[in-house]
């Protein structure tokens, strides 16, 4: 009974976590170990123009997206994500990085990205992402900025 207790209390802390960030980002994505999308997308698809479907980018590789140059450091960014073993009481802010989605057309979008790296039920790992668009819509597709890095605690001063 109690380990049932704990997966319910796991799942609506998930389900509060994913409400308080769609309330931030214009995106949440959870993303498997192997880094394709692990559950359904409907707001990505929308950013990135890629139309409805019944599967909202659910199995597609996350960095079919990205901006070539983007990539590595993305790959790099989520390999040196915090340690799992963070306190609960006091964790690590997420970490952001500031890369370039390409939406259907081709149009860089760029975008500023948020990762949290977890562990399910199974033990498996997995990263879950949020999307903020940077700047106007128009001018954040229109030019390439200068990528960059920086914590969680800083994005409050941004918006």
């Amino acid at each position: 009974a109690r380990h049932t207790l704990e997966i319910k209390a796991s799942s609506q802390a998930e389900v509060t976590v994913r409400r308080l960030l769609s309330a931030l980002c214009d995106a949440v994505v959870t993303l498997g170990p192997d880094l394709r999308i692990s559950e359904r997308a409907p707001k990505l698809a929308n950013l990135l123009l890629q139309g409805r479907s019944a599967q909202a980018l659910k199995g597609v590789y996350f960095l079919d997206f990205m901006a070539d140059t983007d990539q590595d450091r993305f790959k790099d960014f989520v390999a040196r994500a915090a340690d799992h073993t963070d306190s609960r009481i006091d964790p690590e802010p997420a970490q952001a990085l500031n890369v370039h989605l390409r939406d259907s057309g081709g149009i860089a979008v760029q975008v500023q990205l948020f990762h949290s790296p977890f562990q399910d039920l199974n033990d498996t790992g997995g990263h879950l992402i949020g999307i903020c668009e940077m700047g106007d819509a128009a001018g954040a597709r229109a030019e390439v900025g200068n990528p960059g890095q920086i914590s969680m605690a800083n994005v409050a001063s941004m918006r």
